[in-house]
């Protein structure tokens, strides 16, 4: 059998856009790219948003690009994919989320939902937030058994968006905001733990029940919403030794302190789950693991003993290889 090579090439940041003077690529004379796409086989893809697991709406980039490729499949982002099982229904069955809520009930405890109050989709969801509060329900859940301690954004939500948030929860009972500038805090731990504290009872309760009503205090005191002090407003709400806690951020980095400190201080018959898994170092049931990527393209190649060269430049090292790998250093 003759053995042929086959080139692959990637045109990083190339393009198929508007057929007029705003588009270089367009305007520039690509004769032998023409030639190419008039004579052979040829197609166009979509290399953005949730064609390739990015949100919707967003631009592509190269990571994804190369990632997609090598992994010759969809890989969905932490936000999509969570999305997608809501409105398919996957998420009102998964496992995680129902060890929760059953142990809690179990136990004749109270259910803890901690994470951010947002629309910006960045570190979390409004939308996965209110999933959560419907699976409770769906599930059983007392309206006072279920408690939520949530940061209040600012950064990637208007600055005094807390409040209409809070109204799109329904009747929910809020035992504790923090702005994110304390919770989320990714080097400070002085500034998470005053939240922590918050969350777990260990500081006196504000002068104000409802968030609503502290939240327009502290508006009126110019205060947005990223820093929002630590307030605990029902002590009843607090965690407790034997109760669930689900932290519903699903972006990582922000929440490895709180994590952290959480699982330090935990006693008794405390469960504890995340929707990611924020480090190695804790082993929380993790409610929407990875998704891994087992067969890369450069692994396919080398188990049929087929001979694989790449080359880049050096800003390119890591796409043809981590990227192209599946988030693996070798295939």
């Amino acid at each position: 059998m003759v053995k042929r090579t086959l080139v692959m090439v990637v045109l990083d940041g190339w393009g198929i856009g508007t057929r007029d003077s705003s588009n270089p690529i367009y305007v520039a004379e690509t004769k032998y790219l023409d030639y190419i796409k008039r004579h052979y086989l040829a197609g166009t893809l979509q290399a953005s948003g949730i064609a390739v697991g990015l949100p919707w709406g967003e631009e592509g980039n190269s990571e994804v690009g190369h990632l997609t490729i090598g992994a010759g499949k969809v890989l969905y982002q932490h936000y999509p994919r969570i999305s997608l099982q809501i409105r398919d229904g996957t998420f009102f069955k998964n496992k995680v989320l129902l060890d929760a809520i059953n142990h809690s009930q179990v136990k004749g405890s109270n259910l803890h939902l901690v994470g951010l109050l947002t629309e910006g989709n960045v570190h979390a969801s409004l939308e996965h937030l209110q999933a959560l509060i419907r699976l409770a329900a769906e599930e059983g859940v007392s309206k006072d058994k279920l408690f939520l301690h949530l940061f209040t954004d600012g950064r990637d939500s208007a600055p005094q968006s807390a409040i209409g948030l809070l109204q799109k929860l329904g009747d929910v009972r809020v035992a504790s905001i923090s702005g994110r500038f304390y919770g989320m805090d990714r080097e400070r731990v002085d500034r998470v733990k005053a939240s922590y504290d918050v969350i777990m009872g260990k500081t006196r309760p504000s002068k104000f029940t409802s968030p609503i009503g502290a939240l327009e205090d502290f508006y009126k005191r110019s205060y947005t919403d990223e820093y929002i002090e630590p307030t605990l407003l029902d002590q009843s709400g607090t965690i407790k030794d034997v109760d669930s806690v689900i932290l519903f951020n699903f972006r990582e980095e922000r929440m490895r302190i709180l994590a952290g400190l959480l699982n330090e201080g935990r006693q008794g018959d405390l469960y504890i789950c995340s929707f990611t898994n924020y480090t190695e170092k804790i082993k929380f049931p993790v409610a929407f693991p990875p998704d891994k990527v087992t067969h890369p393209l450069g692994k396919v190649l080398a188990d049929n003993n087929l001979t694989q060269l790449r080359v880049a430049e050096t800003e390119k090292y890591a796409h043809v290889t981590f990227f192209f790998n599946g988030l693996q250093e070798t295939p």
